[in-house]
């Protein structure tokens, strides 16, 4: 079985997937160094170029999932077109087009924070189904290489729980609540700021640098497993 390798039969895709991947994987880590910079810094009025940091987090986040939703449609070429591949990829890729707009909208002032957060979440929670779905797929399937599959499964749970531990935290008393929903915090902020590391990875394991590195890599049997 091969891994990580696009079936024979299936056209190129029609896109440039590892530059891509290169590009949200990269403003994917610069977007969170600004989101990690602007809670200790906005407060002392830091700005750059008259933005806020969180102006260039928001900038940034936009330009990572406008680069994530062709990644996520080509990732869904190499794997089993099964149903439940077809309808992640397709999540997926809804969901990083409607982050974009809505960082669009909040951007150029068309929507309040408090007015975007909600829907912008959804997104969130869409986007994780996704990496979630299609890593387990692919790992069942042996489609994609190990460390690629284990880093997506990983952050999406992360993730997901955080959700779940934050809103827990709300409901639960005193400490036991504090303490949640801070280990809630913890949690998303490793799943979110670990989704560029998992893109860099399909730039680095998944999308060859060519069609003739493709052939080439799959006329090579992997060792211990069966070709």
């Amino acid at each position: 079985m091969l891994i990580g390798m696009e079936h024979p039969t299936r056209p190129a895709d029609p896109i440039h997937a590892r530059a891509l991947a290169w590009v949200s994987g990269v403003v994917g880590f610069l977007a969170g160094a600004f989101l990690l910079g602007f809670f200790p810094l906005d407060s002392y009025g830091v700005r750059l170029a008259n933005f806020s940091l969180g102006q260039f987090n928001d900038i940034l986040g936009a330009v990572q999932f406008a680069a994530l939703a062709p990644v996520a449609w080509a990732l869904g070429r190499r794997l089993p077109a099964t149903r439940t591949v077809r309808v992640a990829t397709v999540l997926g890729v809804a969901a990083s087009v409607a982050f974009v707009v809505l960082s669009a909208l909040l951007i150029a002032g068309a929507l309040t924070f408090t007015q975007q957060i909600g829907p912008l979440m959804v997104t969130i929670v869409a986007i994780y189904g996704w990496l979630l779905a299609v890593n387990l797929a692919a790992h069942r399937t042996r489609t994609l290489p190990r460390a690629v599959t284990r880093t997506g499964v990983l952050l999406a749970v992360a993730l997901l729980t955080a959700l779940v531990l934050v809103g827990a935290g709300y409901v639960l008393p005193g400490i036991v609540g504090q303490l949640v929903t801070w280990l809630g915090y913890g949690l998303g902020v490793v799943g979110w700021l670990g989704l560029p590391l998992y893109v860099l990875l399909l730039a680095l394991r998944v999308f060859p640098h060519s069609r003739s590195s493709a052939v080439s890599a799959a006329a090579e049997p992997l060792q211990g497993v069966p070709s």
